[in-house]
């Protein structure tokens, strides 16, 4: 229930202090920054209960907080966190990565190797 209530306050503080900054500025990129990885975090603590992976937690903060929904993050300001976008992807394949199971895997691998050899060709 507190991350909800977190999630919530940090969506009011970012619309508020939208409000004060130049979206296109440093200050805007830097406030979006870090309202990202807050609302990633809280995000994660509250929707794992639900028995989503982290991954995709991180990825619906991103696209709830986004220009394609609430527009709290704007477009401007997704441009100029290219750098951290580029870096965030390396992560979730990572992170991805890092949550196989390769025991669940294991009665598709002929099926895995049979895609590759015809993606291969």
């Amino acid at each position: 229930m507190i991350p909800m209530l977190l999630l919530l306050a940090l969506g009011g503080l970012m619309h508020a202090a939208r409000s004060f900054t130049d979206a296109a500025g440093a200050a805007g990129v830097e406030l979006a920054f870090g309202f990202l990885l807050l609302v990633a975090f809280f995000n994660a603590r509250f929707l794992h209960k639900l028995g989503l992976p982290h991954l995709t937690c991180y990825l619906l903060a991103g696209i709830i907080a986004g220009p394609q929904l609430l527009d709290l993050v704007t477009d401007d300001m997704t441009k100029q966190l290219k750098v951290v976008s580029d870096v965030a992807v390396c992560m979730i394949a990572l992170t991805a990565g890092a949550e196989l199971n390769f025991g669940k895997i294991r009665p598709y691998l002929g099926v895995l190797r049979g895609m590759w050899s015809s993606m291969v060709q």
